[in-house]
């Protein structure tokens, strides 16, 4: 059972050149080809890191673009608005002008008209009350009354008579 646990001198020698040989092997063989895809898969992974750089750049980039353009458009909007205001204030005082203008024209229209008819019923009636003291002359005129005081009572019976409309 020693034998199992203290290696022999043959066993070390064979296990070293079987050691060396599968060295020699996978060196000749295996190790190039295994490196080249190690290297190749480094370069892969520096290109995508690369890659992701230069588009992190580019939306970096974007979006300060986006950010200048809705600024302009932003500026653009207010002074627009600015603008319609501006109309919207001229197109209200304009027509508030025109309206006043209007209530103006037609109050004086008004005015004259009013003045126009007032002075058509002063002068009818005038023209009545001349009729009517015409009218009661006439008739007094017509009846000579001896007695002043009938003659009196007679002109109140007439006016009486009278309805002024």
């Amino acid at each position: 059972m020693n034998e199992l646990i203290e290696p022999s001198l043959g066993l070390i020698v064979w296990t070293s050149v079987s050691f060396l040989i599968l060295m020699f092997v996978l060196r000749k063989f295996a190790w190039k080809p295994i490196l080249d895809a190690v290297d190749e898969r480094d370069q892969k992974i520096s290109k995508a890191i690369q890659a992701a750089e230069e588009a992190r750049r580019e939306v970096g980039s974007l979006a300060g673009e986006r950010d200048r353009l809705l600024a302009d458009i932003k500026d653009e909007r207010d002074k627009i608005m600015a603008d319609a205001a501006k109309t919207r204030d001229f197109i209200v005082s304009e027509a508030k002008t025109k309206a006043a203008e209007e209530t103006a024209r037609m109050l004086g229209i008004a005015r004259e008209a009013i003045h126009n008819e007032r002075n058509a019923a002063v002068t009818e009636v005038r023209n009545m009350a001349a009729k009517l003291a015409i009218d009661v002359a006439e008739k007094v005129l017509g009846r000579h009354f001896a007695d002043q005081a009938r003659q009196e009572e007679f002109v109140r019976s007439e006016m009486d008579k009278i309805k002024l409309n």
